[in-house]
């Protein structure tokens, strides 16, 4: 038994490390964007475990970051700094008196390049079929690896939700409310198009900066794909459908918070 389970951990310890750890920078990023006078339990809470798992996946940072600097073309990260200053200077334009600097706009855009990192540890429920395969003991499947991956993949999609979440409050407190719905589905159809590439074609987030010339032509292949597109509306209608539920879930949780407080 104790053999199974190691054998267990030894497959997937690294994956759930780091690909939690990656679901966890959006959420992270949205309570300093969108959200930042929130619970600091949540807060600290949040950045503590994303700074362990971060310490954990540090092999992997340390090799990301080196292949970012040699396969990453200067003219590319140049012309990313003139997008998110430019959009900053649109911003001021248009709203002088609610205005987002431009570290907040490159924040931004790091939150929706790394947010499909979240939904997509549902997509590794197929580890799951591998240990089910090669593990000999009924008890350890059904009383350590099935609710060790429960634990992983509701955290990742818990923290797509609450991400989310924060965006939804902030819109309605900058009286946006009317860009709530179509900001939601854009995020969830961006975050199906971000699980199919990282699942089938094994893109990942920076390789928008490393790699922006294929990651653009395969999203292009996709559009022009029946096939694909079956993919992408069934992946935004799973994302969407948990979205509500999830949510459903925190909001009835924090209402019977409130009123256990209030009696």
């Amino acid at each position: 038994m104790y053999h199974d389970i190691l054998q267990i951990l030894n497959r997937n310890s690294a994956w759930m490390q780091w690909n939690l750890f990656l679901a966890l920078i959006p959420l992270l990023l949205s309570f300093y964007l969108f959200n930042p006078t929130a619970s600091s339990t949540l807060r600290w809470g949040t950045g503590f475990l994303t700074g362990m798992l971060g310490i954990l996946s540090f092999s992997s940072i340390t090799s990301i970051s080196l292949a970012l600097l040699r396969q990453g073309s200067i003219l590319y990260l140049l012309f990313a700094g003139l997008l998110v200053s430019g959009i900053a200077g649109m911003d001021a334009l248009c709203f002088p008196g609610r205005s987002r600097s431009t570290l907040w706009w490159f924040g931004g855009i790091v939150f929706i390049l790394f947010l499909p990192n979240a939904p997509y540890l549902l997509t590794d429920i197929i580890h799951l079929i591998e240990d089910i395969r090669q593990t000999r003991s009924i008890w350890v499947l059904t009383l350590f690896a099935i609710p060790l991956y429960l634990i992983v993949l509701s955290l990742g999609f818990v923290a797509y939700t609450l991400s989310l979440v924060n965006l939804r409050n902030y819109l309605k407190s900058q009286h946006l409310s009317h860009w709530v719905i179509p900001g939601e589905s854009s995020i969830h159809f961006l975050s199906a198009i971000g699980i199919c590439l990282g699942r089938f074609e094994r893109f990942n987030s920076w390789d928008l900066l490393t790699n922006p010339a294929q990651v653009i032509e395969q999203i292009i292949r996709y559009l022009k794909n029946p096939y694909d597109w079956i993919i992408i509306a069934i992946s935004f209608m799973i994302l969407a459908g948990l979205y509500y539920l999830v949510k459903f879930i925190i909001e009835s949780v924090a209402i019977a918070r409130r009123v256990s407080v209030i009696e």
